[in-house]
């Protein structure tokens, strides 16, 4: 069922009080009228012009329309358009963002990409600074975000300095088909400080969890004779679970499939492999979603293209990590901020972090220089020039970025 989204600018203050009450009166002005004042998303920009020009600390509210009820009234204003009048105070309950509007250089403010936005334009940030005198919470992505696989990225270690000092919660959230403890030892040897964040939650150690506890039915019904689709780095992924790892497909019960064995391998390669085990049926376990990654340089497949296929050729296929919703949760649990409303999610990946993001109700930063760098022109960390690629890029994808930024710097 679609949405009637409707949209009313707040001051942070006033929000952070109707947190505490529970709902929100409105301003002083919607009291003075005896209704709060929305606009629906064509509107919008012009009310923000014509009634709070260049007023700092502001907050865009998003609910919807139609689970407000009879006390929402449409009702002819400016140049006899309908605007919708809300007679009573407003649930924050009801209220499915509460997103920072930021000013940029010329004092205008910067407006979120709002999901029934048909042109879909983005806004590209410089940095993160201007967000975070609201979200308290960050859910950073790591690879094309906070390091490059060999080093961090530019800018990166002083931002979450910044964002420690400040108090902000972090947790990386990594697609890594390896357990979190060997994660973090190896994002310290690229060079980011483990104190720089609270916690780190990867696929590889969701999918070794449920491989342990066998807590579903899926997991249940799975045999104990493996045969591991990854290379040596990932072998941490069989230990401790009493399998039994076979080097012939044909004597598996299931696949475990971490991601190509070698950094130049091609899907063609495995195809005659997954032609066999979809013969015999084989369930196949994905501990990493993505489906390439940047590798020095150069574009490298991932597990998810090995499964990608397997389920195009009828395989059942076990996911796990971004952009599932379970991974979230147990990223939520980690941060312990109840108001998802004010957690941000930071990534490159349209298809993975920012449809994640999008999935379980959070906002997120879409972040150009990484994944999509090379197909935006954005890879060398300049905003890139054609604003319509963006949009193209974001409405091929389906779900929405709340912002944009070449790279993830304070």
């Amino acid at each position: 069922m679609t949405q009637t989204l409707i949209y009313h600018l707040c001051r942070a203050e006033d929000w952070t009080a109707a947190e505490a009450a529970g709902a929100y009166p409105g301003s002083s002005q919607d009291r003075r009228d005896g209704f709060i004042h929305f606009s629906t998303a064509a509107h919008l920009r012009e009310s923000a012009r014509k009634h709070r020009a260049g007023e700092p600390g502001l907050l865009l509210l998003t609910a919807d329309a139609d689970a407000l009820g009879s006390s929402l009234r449409w009702e002819a204003a400016r140049g006899g358009a309908l605007f919708p009048h809300l007679y009573g105070d407003l649930p924050c309950a009801s209220v499915l963002r509460a997103q920072p509007l930021p000013l940029d250089a010329r004092g205008q403010h910067v407006f979120p990409l709002l999901s029934d936005d048909p042109a879909a334009e983005i806004a590209v940030l410089p940095g993160i600074a201007a967000l975070m005198e609201h979200y308290q919470g960050l859910i950073l992505d790591l690879w094309g975000v906070l390091h490059d696989g060999r080093a961090p990225m530019p800018g990166v270690i002083d931002c979450l300095r910044r964002l420690k000092a400040a108090a902000k919660r972090i947790v990386v959230l990594s697609n890594a088909p390896r357990r979190a403890h060997l994660v973090e030892a190896r994002v310290s040897e690229i060079g980011i400080p483990r104190d720089l964040y609270d916690h780190l939650m990867s696929s590889g150690e969701e999918t070794w969890q449920h491989l342990r506890h066998r807590d579903d039915a899926f997991y249940r019904a799975l045999g104990r004779v493996c045969y591991h689709i990854g290379p040596p780095r990932d072998d941490n992924m069989l230990g401790d679970l009493g399998l039994t790892r076979v080097e012939d497909v044909d004597r598996a019960e299931f696949i475990l499939n971490t991601g190509p064995w070698g950094w130049e391998e091609t899907p063609e390669g495995y195809e005659p492999l997954l032609q066999r085990a979809r013969a015999r049926d084989l369930p196949m376990v994905c501990a990493n979603p993505d489906l390439v990654v940047i590798h020095s340089g150069r574009r490298a497949i991932c597990a998810g293209t090995l499964a990608e296929r397997y389920e195009t050729l009828g395989g059942r296929v076990r996911w796990h990590g971004k952009p599932l919703p379970e991974i979230y949760r147990h990223c939520f649990e980690l941060l312990g901020i109840g108001d998802r409303r004010r957690i941000l999610a930071i990534g490159d990946s349209l298809r993975t972090d920012i449809a994640g993001a999008a999935a379980v109700g959070i906002d997120s930063v879409w972040i150009l220089g990484g994944i999509h760098g090379e197909e935006l022109g954005a890879a060398a960390g300049e905003i890139p020039s054609d604003a319509a690629l963006l949009s193209r890029a974001i409405l091929a994808n389906g779900p929405r970025p709340s912002w944009a930024m070449p790279h993830l710097t304070w």
